[in-house]
């Protein structure tokens, strides 16, 4: 058994295609994609893996498969993830999507991996014409498939590239290959929250022009700001800024989670976005532009700053900031503040900081 075996070849696609067989060429072409990949498995005793999602699920199969680890494969790669699966308007081009996976995480991905396109198009070409399928319909995947077939090397010098990348590339602090975002830790706490406590709500900042979610470019651009679910307007145009606000046995909205949208169009992709993630729970969005002062009450709030980058005197700041913003609007002295990062971060907290978050009353907690 050779070393290359524990990886794995994942195919992406969009089921709705598939299923309703509405175009029989590009029926044809996925049944060769998968013809191709049981060839490679044969020959190259690499195995592979069917990724089907519904229309709705790209945005968050790509923040939770590619833009979470961004950092690595942006290097490892010609384009960003950004730029190679998303148009400026934000959509996520993820079908007929083929990459390499380690350890059920992707180290790479073929549409940024632009310095061989112009090699897989000649591939495609000469397919297409011994097969008479129109050109139109082949995809750079294929051609991707179709060069490791016919060059027994390819494969195999690929992923030495990428081992050696890596292997090369390490710094004190190591690369590995999984990686935990600020938007997958939100989820991550809102998972916790949801699953543990009855009777909360929770309110989510969503941030303009994130992995998550992409506005308008404009508006990135001469903006560039954090939308809050805050309280109300007072505290949605203060600085300081929490992820987010848990309220325990609110009073005027129903249990659930409420992310907070800026206008029809951003509220319409987060309502896709979290009714995927959290299929079994009530999700309502709260859109600024026509609820520009959104007032909850409840028993008592948790303010959670998330923190994936580094835990300094900022972080501690915004928690402070916000809990005396939030007594004066909510005029609740009942207020916890929670910060919560990555396991390694938390270990490379200063042993002063902690002695600070004993004597302000905040917690500290690491998934």
């Amino acid at each position: 058994m050779n070393r290359y075996t524990k990886y794995k070849i994942r195919y992406y696609y969009n089921y709705d295609y598939i299923e309703h067989n509405y175009d029989k060429w590009r029926l044809k072409v996925h049944e060769i994609t998968i013809s191709f990949l049981k060839k490679i498995k044969e020959q190259f005793g690499i195995d592979y893996e069917l990724w089907p999602f519904r229309s709705g699920e790209e945005e968050l199969i790509y923040t939770e498969h590619f833009a979470s680890r961004g950092s690595l494969l942006n290097k490892i790669h010609d384009i960003t993830v950004r730029n190679a699966l998303k148009s400026r308007k934000g959509h996520v081009y993820l079908n007929d999507t083929i990459a390499l996976v380690y350890d059920n995480n992707v180290i790479w991905y073929d549409k940024g991996w632009s310095r061989d396109f112009n090699i897989w198009k000649e591939e495609l070409e000469r397919f297409s014409r011994i097969n008479n399928i129109p050109r139109y319909y082949m995809n750079l995947s294929l051609g991707f498939l179709l060069h490791i077939l016919n060059n027994k090397e390819y494969l195999y010098n690929l992923i030495n590239k990428i081992e050696n990348y890596i292997e090369t590339n390490r710094t004190n602090r190591r690369i590995t290959y999984g990686n935990k975002s600020h938007d997958l830790l939100v989820f991550k706490v809102i998972e916790e929250k949801i699953n543990k406590i009855n009777n909360i709500a929770i309110l989510v900042e969503v941030p303009l022009g994130t992995s998550i979610i992409k506005e308008s470019f404009n508006k990135v651009l001469i903006n560039n700001r954090y939308r809050d679910s805050i309280i109300n307007t007072v505290l949605s145009s203060y600085p300081p800024r929490a992820d987010m606000i848990v309220v325990y046995n609110p009073k005027n909205i129903a249990p659930g989670i409420y992310p907070c949208a800026r206008g029809s169009k951003h509220a319409y992709r987060l309502m896709k976005l979290y009714t995927s993630r959290f299929p079994n729970n009530h999700v309502e969005i709260l859109d600024s532009n026509f609820f520009p002062c959104t007032n909850v009450t409840g028993t008592s709030f948790e303010i959670i700053e998330v923190k994936t980058d580094n835990v300094d005197e900022k972080a501690i700041g915004q928690l402070l900031a916000y809990e005396i913003l939030l007594k004066l609007e909510s005029g609740s002295n009942n207020i916890i503040k929670t910060l919560v990062t990555t396991t390694d971060i938390y270990e490379r907290i200063n042993p002063l900081f902690h002695i600070i978050f004993k004597e302000l009353n905040i917690n500290v907690e690491y998934l």
